[in-house]
């Protein structure tokens, strides 16, 4: 994780209440990519967890998902979201508990999601669920929800992110310029 702690330093983390959790997002004033963290949420973690918690959302940066989303619309964005997490979660261990995990969902036919499949595979397949759901009048006015195999709901534990609504080549440029950054002081520091 050198690399992700150099990033961590050329990164603004901000404590926030307004999110609940936390979260990569473009501050509009800097045009510069910021983290913010729910000092209260994070207190409650352990050491490892808190570390998970950085990665994760360094992860988001690292596989793009900052701009990912404006390419689907904006009712669809919270599915897209548990799908860049059931990508990511994989890849990280020590997760505080609530975090969204594939172990946790079952696909429509029954059968665990598979491991290791990009962010377009687990949007469909809850895409998927969610329809099956819809089918069968569930969620908020009939609309459907997505929920794991215990029966939990997920689509409103989540939050939009601020870059839903960023401008791309904004987000674009932000990401280039935090990268361009920590390579820099990667290359002095080495």
């Amino acid at each position: 994780y050198g690399f992700m702690g150099i990033v961590l330093q050329c990164i603004a983390i901000k404590a926030s209440e307004m999110i609940p959790t936390a979260g990569v997002c473009l501050n509009e004033k800097t045009r510069k990519i910021e983290m913010l963290i729910n000092p209260n949420f994070f207190a409650t973690l352990s050491d490892d967890e808190q570390v998970s918690v950085l990665l994760h959302e360094m992860y988001h940066l690292i596989h793009k998902h900052v701009y990912m989303g404006q390419s689907y619309a904006p009712e669809d964005r919270r599915t897209l979201n548990i799908a860049m997490d059931m990508v990511i979660n994989q890849l990280i261990k020590h997760l505080p508990e609530g975090a969204v995990l594939i172990e946790k969902f079952k696909q429509v036919d029954g059968k665990p999601f598979p491991p290791n499949c990009i962010t377009e595979y687990y949007y469909n397949e809850l895409k998927k669920l969610k329809q099956d759901s819809k089918e069968k009048g569930e969620g908020s006015n009939g609309q459907g929800q997505i929920k794991d195999k215990d029966g939990k709901g997920w689509e409103d534990s989540f939050d939009s992110h601020d870059w839903d609504n960023a401008d791309k080549e904004d987000l674009m440029k932000a990401a280039k310029d935090l990268f361009q950054r920590a390579k820099q002081k990667a290359s002095m520091e080495y």
